[in-house]
């Protein structure tokens, strides 16, 4: 789950540097959200989007279709997209599904997954509208409260179970969310036909670091509480979160030192979250097993990604290679994403990425800590076996 900013944004990444970072993090394979300049919901985007990236990417990747107020009918038959991301709730650029009638479309028409951002617009403009207080990062939290989530999650879910619709829940954030999904599955709502994804910084950092990060702590769905970001770890221990995934949005330096109302929303992470995983296993949160099922064998079964997710013969050398026991401190410096930065700056951890392959080709090799080695050959588009 990565926004690699092509087109329209290659000032913030592109797929070099995004391709980079995702090697550097041991990630052999992104899906790249929609919400690009123009965006993803057309299938003219989409081809152009494809005739971009083809020439350029070191890695794997898959494309999502965007869904909009009026382009059901554009693509609700698309066949090679790993699915139709819908934004119930405003974020970073202007796709946005707020209208029930219209969700219900997609929900009842639409072939593809339905990827979901479960934020309520109508809620987010009410709290806003009631908000008093001063502007600044620390209460981006309280503008998109959990029960924004909530609401949005319970119309998707109501409206998933009505047809029998397979949904996937990006970004899942809330303890909230966790028990609608447990209550909708207490009334027989299909367990396949859901799963829940999970951020590395929705599970290692919480509200409490805006006194410290600011506005480079500013994500949609917002960071949480201590409490919340526990229960996301309780999700994964009990089987309700399906996957980890990064949601890698990049911006700028310059753009995150702006003043609250003019900094964008979004965090970079396709390098640092299997280093932050390998070091959760060193602290018994994990096993090496949750993490080859919770990156690579889950997304891979969940989206009908053929050839990926085992180590099998027949199956696509993806291969990244860890010291478990190497203790390193991640730093700005070694990001290898256009924006320079990362939310985990200096954070100390145990396991380290030494080598990456992508379809059976060495593509990043560490050295010393700052050399590095990428091949000259390129990633390609995924399959579906649907």
């Amino acid at each position: 789950h990565v926004h690699f900013r092509t087109p329209g944004a290659e000032q913030k990444e592109d797929w070099l540097t995004g391709s980079k970072a995702a090697l550097a993090g041991g990630v052999t394979t992104v899906f790249d959200m929609p919400n690009t300049n123009p965006p993803t919901i057309n299938r003219q985007n989409l081809e152009l989007k494809r005739n971009l990236v083809k020439e350029k990417s070191l890695i794997n990747y898959g494309f999502y279709a965007g869904a909009a107020l009026d382009n059901l009918n554009e693509v609700k038959n698309f066949e090679d997209v790993v699915a139709i991301k819908i934004y119930m709730g405003s974020s970073t650029g202007n796709l946005l599904v707020d209208d029930l009638a219209v969700l219900e479309g997609f929900v009842s028409e639409a072939k593809p997954i339905l990827a979901i951002h479960a934020e309520s617009e109508a809620c987010l403009e009410h709290t806003l509208s009631e908000f008093k207080g001063e502007f600044t990062p620390s209460i981006h939290s309280k503008l998109r409260p959990p029960r924004c989530a909530e609401e949005a999650l319970r119309n998707i879910l109501n409206l998933a179970l009505k047809y029998k619709k397979r949904i996937h829940i990006c970004h899942c954030s809330t303890e909230l969310e966790l028990k609608v999904v447990d209550e909708f599955l207490n009334r027989g709502f299909p367990k396949e036909l859901i799963t829940i994804e999970v951020t590395p910084h929705h599970l290692f950092l919480s509200d409490k670091i805006y006194e410290s990060l600011g506005n480079f702590a500013r994500v949609n769905p917002p960071l949480r509480s201590e409490s919340d970001r526990l229960a996301m770890w309780k999700g994964i221990e009990n089987g309700l979160v399906t996957m980890i995934a990064t949601d890698h949005a990049p911006h700028l330096k310059s753009e995150k030192e702006q003043e609250y109302l003019k900094a964008p929303s979004g965090l970079t992470g396709v390098q640092t979250m299997l280093p932050l995983l390998l070091n959760a296993v060193n602290e018994n949160k994990l096993s090496i097993l949750d993490i080859a099922n919770l990156n690579s064998f889950a997304p891979a079964k969940s989206f009908n990604v053929a050839s990926k997710g085992l180590i099998e013969v027949g199956y696509d050398a993806d291969l990244a290679v860890i010291d478990l026991d190497k203790l390193w401190t991640i730093k700005n410096e070694n990001i290898y994403s256009k924006c320079g930065w990362t939310p985990f700056a200096n954070m100390n951890v145990k396991g380290r990425v030494e080598k990456t392959l992508v379809n059976g080709n060495l593509m990043f090799d560490y050295i010393d800590g700052i050399n590095d080695y990428f091949g000259d050959h390129l990633g390609s588009e995924v399959t579906f076996s649907r």
